[in-house]
């Protein structure tokens, strides 16, 4: 099973390989998942809202929360 985990390495059947973000293809999340965000920053956190084409996230060890597009997020594992 292929996964993305949180520091950025992809599993492949069972073998860790390190990726760029621009290499990675992005599922939409759902309420509730963890994210990355494809940006400069690559934060993660946590989705907490959609509407449309906007995903509303709460940033990880901050109080801070950001209005996205959802297409520039990664679905974490």
């Amino acid at each position: 099973m292929e996964r993305v985990l949180p520091n950025g390495t992809v599993m492949i059947q069972g073998q860790a390989a390190p990726v760029r973000c621009d290499e990675l293809t992005t599922i939409p999340p759902g309420k509730k998942d963890r994210v990355r965000l494809i940006t400069e920053d690559q934060a993660m956190g946590t989705v907490i809202g959609l509407d449309g084409p906007d995903a509303v996230i709460r940033i990880d060890n901050s109080s801070d929360f950001r209005i996205v597009p959802i297409v520039s997020l990664v679905k974490l594992a």
